[in-house]
């Protein structure tokens, strides 16, 4: 079984990543939100805990960042969170998908 739509959409190393993890088939909140945000729109996440947001949205940015290759280093992209307790976990999960495509994160806080 190959990758489900919409993580077809995205950039070939996310793509081999998703395979390699084996999250073959999208939550319903990434199927609605990645393509809406692969095309630049603006979109706003509201799902319960658990249902993928966070993927949802880091993905397909990381995506675009890919596929544009900025020329000049420190592209910013801003996740914010409604729970500080969250914030340790959140920021890990984009350090380990940003580390496997060779992106780096630098947090804007300390």
């Amino acid at each position: 079984m190959g990758l489900c739509y919409p993580f077809t959409l995205l950039h070939k190393s996310l793509r081999h990543w998703i395979e390699k993890k084996k999250l073959l088939k999208p939550t319903k909140i990434q199927e609605l939100a990645i393509p809406k945000i692969l095309e630049g729109k603006n979109v706003l996440l509201i799902s319960p805990t658990g249902t993928g947001k966070t993927e949802a949205a880091i993905l397909p940015v990381i995506s675009k960042i890919l596929q544009e290759k900025p020329k000049t280093e420190g592209v910013k992209a801003i996740y914010i969170n409604p729970l500080k307790a969250l914030t340790r976990n959140l920021r890990e999960r984009i350090e380990k998908y940003t580390h496997f495509v060779g992106l780096r994160v630098r947090p804007l806080y300390g």
